[in-house]
């Protein structure tokens, strides 16, 4: 049994899996600060994921909610070698961002887990 389904079963809940699809969108652009040489920045959602439960009975009703996401910001250099051909290199930085309610909520549920009642406060 894998963490998602303990999870589940712990909760006393049935999970649902469903698919969205989403646009992810690049913010980018290019400066030539010599004939040979050109400086850019680019910003970008790299992916997310996301849960919800609503009504969870063994929270007293409370609905539990998280999400995380993935983006990158990169500094992008390219160098002119020849008339048709370019190189170039990007130092890229990745960031995560999460928002969540279940640690909140967590804190103070009483949870049965495998037949052993564990109390977290």
């Amino acid at each position: 049994m894998d963490l998602w389904e303990r999870a589940a079963v712990a909760l006393a809940v049935t999970p649902t899996f469903g698919r969205v699809s989403a646009p992810f969108f690049l913010v980018g652009g290019g400066y030539r600060v010599q004939e040979r040489l050109v400086l850019g920045l680019t910003a970008y959602v790299a992916g997310g994921v996301g849960s919800s439960y609503n009504d969870v009975e063994e929270v007293g009703g409370e609905d539990l909610d998280l999400a995380v996401g993935l983006g990158e910001v990169a500094l992008p250099t390219s160098v002119r070698a020849l008339d048709n051909l370019s190189f170039g290199v990007a130092f890229g930085v990745a960031f995560a961002f999460q928002n969540s309610d279940i640690i909140e909520v967590a804190a103070v549920a009483h949870i049965q887990v495998e037949g052993e009642h564990r109390s977290r406060r």
